[in-house]
């Protein structure tokens, strides 16, 4: 299962009841949404979800795409906690 707006799923532990996947580097929406002032490294992208939009309409568009492609699979996968905290951005996201 390969999807640019999904991160990979390498594995699990059933004894450790937990999920492995890819290392996203980047930081979440929440942290860029609620902690300006650790935003130094990302002042467009910060000026364009605030001020104009455009970053949260391309974020919110990826985030469908990903969330279309997992839903339409043969064996559909649905998540269940969405929220900005789960959402990673990375330096290319700042190419508006």
């Amino acid at each position: 299962m390969r999807h640019e707006n999904v991160v990979a799923f390498i594995g699990a532990s059933l004894s450790d009841y937990a999920i492995i996947t890819e290392y996203v580097k980047g930081r979440n929406l929440y942290q860029i949404l609620h902690h300006p002032a650790g935003n130094v490294e990302w002042p467009l992208c910060r000026r364009a979800l605030i001020e104009v939009g455009a970053c949260s309409r391309r974020l919110s568009g990826q985030v469908c795409k990903g969330l279309v492609y997992l839903h339409s699979r043969e064996t559909p996968i649905i998540h269940r906690d969405i929220k900005s905290a789960k959402y990673r951005l990375m330096p290319p996201f700042l190419t508006l």
